[in-house]
């Protein structure tokens, strides 16, 4: 389903329904257990602080149906800061619309608006190949991969029977029918726009 939807910044109004959201994330892709004081913390520094951006899509009852979330942040070793993804969250009832693009669409223009590096990528145990389809169409080549040893067992049950490194195949010819076997298990892109200024979103 195609929607032509609106992205708005969060509000401290916002925070009831982005912590009913929040939970229902972390059921699905929590790696660790869930602290809502930390949440909150995060959340505050991006609303409050003014240190990231939490980008909503909302339904017209004002529920949120899709998430993102970016911090202002650097890496250890300099001092030159980049625009962080922690989460690009579709809710389920949500998930065949085009939100989920919308939203990489909307980091990307962040990124041209405060003119910083975007890094961005998958660290997830469910439904992860069709992230990475639509990081890599938006986003072109990935940057790297990530490694998840020693974590709750859950977390690889949800990711079991799939892998990227696997080429996809299909029908008695065995066409490739997937992502190539250089596509990591998860994927940190980090992505260099050029400096231009984009329009108010």
């Amino acid at each position: 389903m195609t929607e032509n939807p609106t992205v708005i910044g969060a509000t401290l109004a916002d925070l009831p329904e982005f912590m009913r959201l929040f939970k229902v994330m972390h059921a699905e892709n929590g790696l660790f257990e869930l602290d809502e004081d930390c949440v909150l913390e995060t959340f505050n520094r991006a609303v409050k602080n003014k240190e990231g951006v939490i980008g909503l899509i909302k339904g017209p009852d004002g529920d949120i149906r899709a998430m993102l979330f970016m911090l202002i942040t650097r890496y250890y070793y300099t001092t030159q800061f980049h625009l962080e993804e922690l989460f690009n969250y579709v809710a389920p009832p949500w998930r065949k619309t085009n939100y989920a693009d919308t939203l990489l669409r909307y980091a990307i223009h962040c990124q041209q608006q405060l003119k910083i590096p975007l890094v961005i990528g998958v660290l997830s145990g469910s439904r992860m190949e069709a992230k990475v389809r639509l990081y890599r169409r938006r986003l072109g080549m990935p940057s790297g991969a990530f490694f998840v040893h020693g974590a709750a067992p859950e977390y690889f049950e949800r990711a079991q029977n799939f892998d990227l490194w696997r080429v996809h195949t299909r029908g008695r010819d065995k066409k490739e029918n997937g992502l190539a076997a250089h596509l990591a298990t998860a994927v940190a892109t980090t992505l260099m726009m050029p400096l231009q200024m984009a329009g108010n979103a």
